[in-house]
């Protein structure tokens, strides 16, 4: 956790946050763990560069493919209306 700056848990704060270090987010928890009679806090981070990378290539595969579904689903519909008008 020192090597990225993540700052050291306190016992009284258990909810997950983001933390950025380096230009690198972090998702991290904290936890209060009994094993016998200690008790220890446990933090565990993990990095979201991977979850943020893959949400932007989504994006970019909706930004090409809207238009291009939306044009087949025009190119159908005319077809349709054009196949309905011969046979009446």
């Amino acid at each position: 956790m020192s090597d990225f700056e993540i700052p050291i848990a306190s016992r009284n704060f258990t909810d997950p946050f983001t933390f950025a270090s380096r230009d690198t987010p972090f998702r991290v928890v904290n936890a209060e763990i009994k094993a016998g009679d200690q008790s220890y806090l446990v933090q565990i981070a993990a990095p979201l560069d991977d979850f943020y990378e893959a949400l932007h290539r989504f994006g970019m595969l909706l930004l090409v493919s809207i238009p291009i579904l939306l044009l087949c689903a025009a190119g159908g519909g005319y077809w349709l209306i054009h196949l309905f008008q011969h046979q009446a």
